[in-house]
């Protein structure tokens, strides 16, 4: 196993398990490609209840959200626990008067990405790229 690791946001789990997504194909090159490379990609705890959140509200999806629970309760997800310090970089992140697609979810994502020293995110999201991080995307 690489010692090599990226963090992912909701955006890309919920691409990688629902074949409806427009990112669902791309999200399949990216596992494959970082799972060739022996790579990892973490999630971030309030990722996960992000995604499942978005799946059974936004996406009117339980059966997808479910299946995202289940691979929580399997242990199939490398969960990053999101603690105090990782909470306070990205308060220091987190703009509420930006944009409203913009939220703590995302500071959070580029918190645990610098906490942990990697610069690499599984997300889909451009907003990303101007906080100094590369797309797993814009490797494909």
């Amino acid at each position: 196993m690489s010692d090599v690791f990226h963090i992912a946001d909701a955006d890309g789990l919920i691409a990688m398990l629902s074949k409806k997504d427009a990112n669902h194909e791309k999200a399949e090159a990216i596992i494959r490609k970082v799972t060739a490379h022996r790579e990892r990609i973490l999630f971030p705890s309030t990722v996960i209840t992000e995604a499942i959140t978005t799946m059974h509200v936004r996406l009117k999806n339980p059966v997808l959200a479910k299946e995202a629970a289940a691979l929580v309760a399997g242990s199939a997800l490398p969960i990053v626990p999101v603690d105090a310090d990782i909470l306070g970089i990205a308060v220091g992140l987190y703009n509420p008067d930006g944009s409203k697609k913009h939220t703590m979810f995302d500071a959070t994502v580029a918190a645990t990405a610098k906490k942990l020293g990697t610069l690499t995110l599984f997300s889909f999201d451009g907003w990303y790229r101007g906080q100094g991080f590369t797309l797993l995307v814009d490797r494909l």
